[in-house]
């Protein structure tokens, strides 16, 4: 399942800044990869996005569902040190400056708003 990772403790001015192909691991155990890394300015954190497996003791894969990876401790390993991470199943909420005003012109990729909330527009020749 592809998630979001919010990384904690990690300061940008004096860690080395994630890549990409970082290791993921969930309760101690390596479960995934990222695959796109960036600091998030808004976050004010690096933001990893990446891949969560789900194995059992024997190493066989499982079905990843939202309460697996929900329910998990997560850590991104960035050059051998490991950084305390959220993990995110969509976008979170983008703070804003006037909360009260903007939050309800805020639309995530995951809501769907209706037909007539659509911008619409002529072209005029």
């Amino acid at each position: 399942m592809y998630v979001q990772l919010l990384l904690n403790d990690h300061d940008h001015e004096v860690d080395l800044w994630c890549w990409g192909g970082e290791p993921i691991y969930r309760d101690g155990k390596y479960c995934g990869m990222t695959t796109t890394t960036g600091y998030g300015f808004t976050f004010a954190k690096q933001v990893c996005l990446g891949f969560v497996r789900n194995f059992d003791e024997a190493g066989n894969e499982l079905p990843v569902t939202n309460d697996y990876v929900l329910s998990g401790h997560y850590e991104v390993e960035v050059a051998g040190i490991r950084f305390e991470a959220k993990v995110n199943l969509h976008s979170p909420n983008v703070p804003t400056k006037f909360p009260d005003r903007e939050r309800a012109a805020y639309h995530a990729t995951r809501d769907k708003p209706d037909q007539a909330d659509l911008l619409t527009y002529e072209t005029k020749f």
